[in-house]
C-alpha cells in the first residue's frame, strides 16, 4: 500500500497549498509569482513525499539490546528457536481481490481524459488546416484568419480570429501577451496531469485558477502599454457575446470578467502586505516538506562480507557494554593505558576520532601485581566491524601476565569470576565406599547442518513481506530492502522465520515484525564448512 500512502500525501499537499493560495494570494496583484506558485505546487506535491528529511525535534534512540529474530541462531543442540512462526498458508487479502477491478476502472478513466485531450488538440489542427489567411504580426507569432465564426483565442504562438470581424487593437494586444508568455504550456501540463490523475478533483480547481491568472497577466500586459482601461473593458464586455474559446486555448470569454475589472484597478505589488503574504506562502512549503517528507535516519553499513564465521561465539554470559564519553576521556588521560580497537593496537590520541555510540563492546583488563604495568589494557570493538547482536565481538582476552609466567586456564564463564573451590568432603566411614564425584556434563554438540530441517516460504508470504511498514527483511543475516523480494522466488530459500519485535529491540518502532530468510546457497556453504571442520 505504499502507492496509496503516496497518493494521499500528494492530495493533502495540493489541498493545503491551494487553500493557502485562495487565502493569501488570490486577491493580490502578483501575477507571475502566482503563476510560479500554482505550477510549483503541482510539481512539489509529487516530489515532497519522495524526499527524505531529517527529524526536527526527535532523534532516534539507539538501544543496544538483542533483536528478537534479528538473525538465525546457531546455538548448539537447540536448532531454530524464537517466537511462534506464521504457518506457510496461502493468504489472499481484500486488496488482492479488488486489484483487477481498480486497474480496469483506472484504465477507463485515463482513456476518457486522454480522448478528451486529443480531441482538443485535433481541433487546433483543424483550425490550422481551414485557415483562410496567415500573417506574422510579431517574431514567431502568427495571426490566423478563419471563415467560420469563432472567438479570438490563442494556442501556442497562433492567434485565431473570425476574419469577417477582425479583433480590436486592445484584444489583439491581450492575445499577444498570451502567446509571448507561453500560457498554453501551462494548460497542456495541467491537462496531462488530469489524464494520469483524473480521479483527483483538485486538479480541476488548479486548472481554473491557472486560467484566470493567465487572463490577469494578459490584462496587466495590455495596461502597461498605455491603453485606456475604460476602452479596454468595453472590448472585454463585447467579447463575452462571442462564441466560447476551444479547450487548452486562451481567449477573452471568461465568467470572471468582474474580477478582472477589480484587479485592473489595483496597483502593482509594491506595498508590504503582498510581499508578506508571499513570504508566508514560502514558509508554508518548508513546513510541508518536514510534515510530509520521509523521515530519514542514518543507516549503518552492513557488516563486511569477509568476516569469519568464527566470531559467532556461543558464550551466553557475555553481555554488551557501551563506553561512555566520561570513560573515554578518563582512559585517554592516563598515559600508562594501552588501547586496542578491533584487535589492533592504537595510540590514545585515536580515541578522539570516535564517539561512544561507535562502539558495540569493550573490555578493561588490569595487569596482575608484580608485572610492573600500572596502566589498563582497554579492548574496544566498533559497531562497524562487530554490529551487535548480529556479529558479537570475541570474548574477553586473557589478562596480561608478568614475564616468565604462563597464562592461567580460562574460566568457565567469560565474564564472571570463577567460583571458590568447594570444601573437601568428610572421609567415609570404614566399610562404606566414598561417594563418586559429580559427573561433568559434556559440551553440547555443534549444529549438524546435514540433519537441518528445511522450510520454504510460499509466494503469498513473499508478497506480504514486501510491506516495509509491517516487516523488516533479513536474508542470510543481512538486511535488505523489502522491494528486493521481487527478485526472489520460494525455491531460493531453505528456511524462514517471522518474529515479533520487543520494545528493547534495535529496530522497534520501524516495523512490528522481522523476517529472517536463509538461502539455499547459504545452507550449502554451512554444510561445506562443517565438512571441512570434520
Amino acid at each position: 500500500m505504499i502507492w496509496l500512502s503516496y497518493l494521499l500525501k500528494t492530495v493533502l499537499i495540493q489541498l493545503i497549498a491551494f487553500g493557502c493560495y485562495k487565502l493569501l494570494l488570490d486577491q493580490e496583484p502578483l501575477g507571475h509569482w502566482k503563476r510560479a506558485y500554482l505550477l510549483g505546487s503541482l510539481l512539489l506535491s509529487f516530489v515532497i513525499p519522495l524526499v527524505a528529511v531529517p527529524p526536527l525535534f526527535a532523534q532516534p534512540v539507539r538501544v543496544f539490546a538483542p533483536t528478537i529474530g534479528s538473525g538465525i541462531p546457531i546455538e548448539p543442540g537447540t536448532g531454530f528457536s524464537g517466537t511462534p512462526e506464521f504457518p506457510p498458508v496461502e493468504v489472499y487479502s481484500l486488496s488482492d481481490l479488488l486489484w483487477p477491478l481498480v486497474v480496469v476502472l483506472y484504465g477507463l478513466g485515463v482513456l476518457v481524459y486522454l480522448v478528451r485531450m486529443l480531441k482538443a488538440l485535433w481541433s487546433v489542427r483543424n483550425c490550422l488546416s481551414k485557415a483562410t489567411s496567415s500573417q506574422e504580426i510579431a517574431p514567431g507569432i502568427r495571426l490566423i484568419g478563419l471563415a467560420e465564426p469563432t472567438a479570438t483565442h490563442t494556442f501556442g504562438h497562433w492567434i485565431f480570429f473570425y476574419e469577417a470581424a477582425p479583433p480590436a487593437k486592445e484584444v489583439l494586444a491581450h492575445e499577444l501577451a498570451h502567446a509571448r508568455q507561453w500560457h498554453s504550456i501551462d494548460r497542456l501540463f495541467v491537462g496531462a496531469l488530469r489524464v494520469v490523475f483524473w480521479f483527483n478533483p483538485l486538479l480541476g480547481h488548479y486548472e481554473r485558477a491557472i486560467r484566470v491568472n493567465h487572463e490577469l497577466l494578459a490584462d496587466q500586459a495590455v495596461l502597461q502599454q498605455g491603453i485606456d482601461p475604460v476602452s479596454y473593458q468595453q472590448q472585454l464586455l463585447a467579447a463575452l457575446r462571442r462564441p466560447a474559446s476551444p479547450e487548452f486555448s486562451s481567449g477573452v470569454d471568461f465568467y470572471l470578467t468582474k474580477k478582472r475589472f477589480q484587479m485592473m484597478n489595483l496597483h502593482a505589488a509594491g506595498s508590504p502586505r503582498p510581499l508578506m503574504k508571499l513570504f508566508t506562502s514560502g514558509l508554508l512549503w518548508v513546513a510541508l516538506l518536514f510534515l510530509f517528507g520521509q523521515v530519514g535516519y542514518a543507516q549503518k553499513p552492513p557488516p563486511p562480507t569477509k568476516a569469519p564465521v568464527s566470531v559467532q561465539h556461543r558464550f551466553k554470559d557475555v553481555k554488551q557494554a557501551i563506553p561512555t564519553a566520561k570513560q573515554l576521556a578518563t582512559w585517554e588521560a592516563n598515559k600508562d593505558n594501552e588501547f586496542r580497537i578491533d584487535q589492533q593496537r592504537v595510540d590514545a590520541s585515536r580515541l578522539k576520532d570516535y564517539k561512544p555510540e561507535d562502539f558495540s563492546q569493550y573490555y578493561v583488563l588490569k595487569a596482575p601485581e608484580g608485572s610492573g604495568d600500572n596502566g589498563l589494557h582497554v579492548f574496544l570493538f566498533t559497531e562497524k566491524a562487530y554490529p551487535w547482536p548480529d556479529v558479537p565481538p570475541p570474548p574477553p582476552p586473557f589478562p596480561p601476565m608478568p614475564p616468565g609466567k604462563a597464562p592461567k586456564a580460562p574460566a568457565a564463564t567469560p565474564i564472571a569470576a570463577p567460583a571458590p573451590p568447594a570444601p573437601p568432603a568428610p572421609p567415609a566411614p570404614p566399610g562404606v565406599a566414598p561417594p563418586a564425584p559429580p559427573a561433568i556434563p559434556p559440551p553440547p554438540p555443534p549444529m549438524d547442518w546435514n540433519e537441518f530441517e528445511e522450510k520454504t516460504p510460499s509466494a503469498a508470504q513473499l508478497k506480504e513481506w514486501q510491506d516495509s511498514k509491517e516487516y523488516g527483511v533479513w536474508v542470510d543475516r543481512r538486511q535488505i530492502s523489502n522491494d528486493e523480494l521481487v527478485n526472489y522466488s520460494p525455491d531460493n530459500f531453505s528456511f524462514f522465520r517471522v518474529s515479533k519485535l520487543m520494545k528493547n529491540a534495535k529496530n522497534y518502532g520501524k516495523y512490528p515484525y522481522q523476517v529472517n530468510l536463509m538461502t539455499k546457497e547459504r545452507l550449502a556453504e554451512l554444510r561445506r564448512q562443517q565438512a571441512q571442520r570434520n
